[in-house]
């Protein structure tokens, strides 16, 4: 449903999204399918994964087309961040309306996760004055150290914990990995 802002003048439209939305026809999975799929994927089953993907990735990419109005390179990210984090978050689930307002969701918050990075990273922090030379006794660090630190409170609390065993504690790889419970290369990765 496409509408226009009351508040602004001269907004451009946005898109306002109901809660509950029909359950696309192509699908025919009856409960028993759905709690077997759910299952399979928590079990970290490929077989399962692919099925599901299968069913909902072209579902899927319509509703982020939707939300992204068309941002093709948006769509392509948020979905597979949508698909990364049905891995990581899939629970049994019995019904069909369930599991797709639940990817929904998914897709959704992907999607916003992604737009809220692409601002974070469009920030500079200014280390010299206009004229281009550093003021007396100023040699930036506490600009940038205020970025550092406001960047730092958006991210996930694993994520900054990650960041601050490495950069901060000193901590090298391997010990940070054997805490975590992964590999260093996969330690590695999430830096």
């Amino acid at each position: 449903i496409w509408s226009k802002s009351p508040d602004w003048s001269g907004a451009s439209p946005i898109v306002t999204v109901p809660e509950r939305r029909p359950v696309p026809l192509s699908i025919p999975w009856g409960p028993e399918a759905v709690l077997r799929v759910t299952e399979g994927i928590a079990r970290s089953d490929e077989a399962s994964f692919l099925a599901l993907h299968d069913a909902f990735a072209v579902p899927v990419r319509r509703y982020l087309l939707v939300l992204a109005r068309g941002d093709e390179e948006a769509v392509l990210d948020a979905f597979q961040e949508t698909f990364l984090r049905v891995v990581r978050y899939v629970r049994p689930m019995g019904d069909l309306e369930t599991l797709w307002g639940w990817l929904r969701r998914l897709a959704r918050t992907a999607l916003v996760d992604l737009l809220r990075r692409g601002r974070r990273h469009g920030r500079t922090v200014p280390i010299t004055t206009a004229d281009g030379l550093q003021g007396p006794g100023d040699d930036g660090s506490e600009a940038l150290l205020e970025a550092l630190e406001s960047v730092l409170r958006e991210l996930e609390p694993a994520d900054r914990e990650l960041i601050h065993a490495r950069y901060f504690d000193g901590l090298d790889l391997a010990s940070i990995a054997k805490r975590e419970g992964t590999t260093a290369k996969a330690t590695e990765s999430r830096l």
